[in-house]
């Protein structure tokens, strides 16, 4: 359960849009639900000869070994995540990093979506501002022309402007 938390708050912090984040949260929570009700076990009983002791049976007919995830036809090591990207094709996520798009972002990177509603990872703390993201510090000025400006300076009608003091 804490590595659904984590992935929540991942997902919290990252910078997207509101109706994303939702639908991301509801399906970690729907997924944990499902499986504190058993349908994790009710997959156990699927595989066809059974799976050797310590192993579970994946959607599709074979076994993994104990602490990895099932992800696709194939399976994740323990502290990744299954990811589905943009063409309903499942990966492993860098371990403790994000799903994002058709890659994954590593942990403490952002994901963003460009002004073609492409998804990529910035690394380290930053700000999504169109096909760009502001690194720590900066601030995004227009989403439209990519505009980062650096600290101390002034955004104006979507340009950098110095300021006045």
């Amino acid at each position: 359960m804490n590595h659904r938390i984590d992935e929540i708050a991942r997902i919290l912090a990252t910078p997207m849009p509101r109706r994303e984040a939702l639908r991301l949260v509801w399906s970690i929570l729907f997924g944990s639900i499902l499986l504190a009700l058993g349908a994790g076990r009710a997959e156990a009983q699927t595989c066809s000869p059974k799976c050797p002791a310590g192993q579970s049976c994946c959607p599709g007919n074979f076994c993994i070994a104990a602490g990895r995830l099932c992800c696709g036809s194939s399976s994740c090591p323990a502290g990744e995540v299954c990811c589905t990207g943009t063409s309903g094709q499942t990966f492993c996520s860098v371990s403790g990093g994000l799903c994002c798009g058709n890659t994954s972002c590593a942990s403490g990177s952002v994901c963003c979506t460009n002004n073609s509603g492409v998804k990529f990872c910035s690394n380290g703390p930053a700000t999504c501002c169109g096909n760009v993201a502001c690194p720590a510090g900066q601030q995004c000025c227009s989403t439209s022309t990519s505009t980062c400006c650096a600290a101390g300076v002034a955004c104006k009608s979507g340009r950098c402007a110095a300021s006045s003091a």
